[in-house]
């Protein structure tokens, strides 16, 4: 699916001059010509208005997963808020939170790791490593 300038909300076309991006060199839709937005989301969109986030099959994915690794987000994006639920639905799933600071309104067991993801994280990497050698 082709996310272009054509299909935006008129209150976002805003941040546009004149039907092109303030970067000049973005690649443009080859069916219509319009600027061709990035895989992203806006504010008030939902993960399934694009194809390329595979939202059912991350879904899945978040149902079945034993295990979910939260990394600097403060839960302040609607997928933690889901993956969260869904975990929650489940039980029995292991939730860690690589954060800054603990996520706010999350359940009671989920692990808080305070600290900068680019220590904290190469840390959990080294110790899954571990645990694979064994």
């Amino acid at each position: 699916m082709i996310n272009c300038f054509q299909k935006l909300p008129p209150h976002y076309k805003v941040f546009f001059e004149a039907g092109r991006p303030f970067l000049r060199e973005a690649p443009y839709c080859p069916t219509c010509a319009c600027a061709l937005l990035p895989c992203a989301l806006f504010f008030d969109e939902a993960y399934t208005v694009h194809g390329c986030f595979r939202w059912a099959e991350c879904r899945q994915w978040l149902a079945a997963a034993d295990t979910l690794v939260l990394a600097g987000t403060s839960s302040s994006v609607n997928v933690c808020r889901h993956a969260l639920r869904v975990a929650g639905k489940r039980g029995g799933s292991e939730v860690y939170n690589f954060n800054l600071e603990p996520l706010r309104g999350a359940p009671a067991d989920v692990h808080n790791i305070i600290g900068p993801t680019e220590i904290t994280l190469p840390a959990l990497r080294a110790a899954v490593e571990e645990i694979i050698r064994k």
